[in-house]
């Protein structure tokens, strides 16, 4: 901003000795704007990034249950180590737009007595699972496609 003091030269154009040059203010609340104006879309380009990725995971985990207490009563808590992922290979294959999947995945039990889990393997949306074997001891276990109240009624008359 240029402001002249009372004294001016022909043409109405203030001397080069008369002028008084005043800084403009820097708004605060300006400069915090700018500042979020710059992190914000960094820190949503970040977050797309991180979710768009979960969906290539072909990682299952198994969650150990605690015991199931029989007739009489339940043994004090027993920390349960997580079991550890022995081997994991994943093969792909493309046919006709469909991805074929294949995982092989090896669990090891470091503790001293059985646990009993839940295999969990998330699918994404439209995906379809058409084997499932677990290999117990060297044999090898077929898994079955059983509605909710099949397989818990399976699962109650086995233990």
């Amino acid at each position: 901003m240029f402001f002249s003091k009372s004294k001016q030269t022909p043409g109405n154009q203030p001397g080069l000795d008369d002028v008084l040059h005043v800084e403009p203010k820097v708004s605060i609340w300006r400069f915090i704007m700018r500042r979020k104006m710059f992190f914000l879309p960094n820190i949503l380009l970040l977050i797309g990034l991180l979710l768009s990725a979960v969906p290539a995971y072909a990682d299952g985990i198994i969650i150990p249950q605690p015991p199931i207490c029989h007739p009489g009563p339940c043994p004090r808590p027993i920390p349960i180590s997580q079991l550890a992922i022995v081997y994991h290979h994943v093969d792909v294959e493309i046919r006709d737009q469909v991805a074929v999947t294949h995982v092989d995945q090896v669990f090891r039990n470091d503790n001293d007595w059985t646990i009993e889990g839940i295999y969990v393997f998330p699918l994404p949306k439209g995906a379809t699972v058409n084997a499932f074997t677990l290999w117990i001891d060297g044999e090898p276990v077929d898994g079955k496609v059983l509605t909710k109240e099949e397989a818990r009624q399976t699962y109650e008359q086995i233990v």
